[in-house]
């Protein structure tokens, strides 16, 4: 398995550019992995390998799967609490995900001019860097809807970002 630096090359060895091998020149090697042929990886960014341990010819399937838990880009963003089973007949690789209901007893409150509607895939950072402030400004404004972790938002929750 062999590290490319990317598009953000701000996080590669200096005078690397996009496409540069930084890993070591065979590799990175282990004994779990031997000889794959196929390698997927899922929307949460996890790589998944079909691991042929046998000889077969030529060589097809696999007889084992390693998983690389996080090694890619996730391209949805994690479903919580609980993961929902998509619809066979979907068209789009992230399942939807409803927003949040409100507190009981509580009506949902209407969207001000100065609020933001969390979308999928949404961060904190993200979101503060286009309104002009900082991830910890907009986590201490809106903590009573966020909760303590402020890598923790969701889809339809209403920010205040001033």
């Amino acid at each position: 398995m062999s590290l490319l630096c990317g598009e953000n090359t701000a996080v590669c060895p200096p005078g690397a550019t996009t496409g540069t091998v930084p890993s070591p020149t065979p590799g990175f090697r282990h004994k779990a992995i031997q000889h794959l042929t196929a390698v997927q990886v899922d929307p949460s960014g996890n790589v998944w390998l079909a691991n042929n341990w046998s000889k077969l010819l030529p060589p097809t399937g696999g007889v084992g799967l390693v998983q690389l838990i996080g090694a890619a880009t996730p391209v949805c963003t994690p479903l919580t609490p609980l993961p929902v089973r998509p619809a066979a007949a979907a068209n789009h690789l992230c399942p939807q995900q409803t927003t949040p209901d409100p507190a009981p007893g509580q009506a949902p409150r209407a969207m001000r001019p100065d609020d933001y509607l969390v979308r999928p895939g949404d961060t904190l950072s993200a979101i503060a860097a286009a309104h002009g402030t900082t991830w910890s400004h907009l986590f201490r404004a809106n903590t009573h809807a966020i909760g303590a972790d402020p890598d923790r938002i969701l889809p339809g929750q209403h920010l205040t970002l001033h």
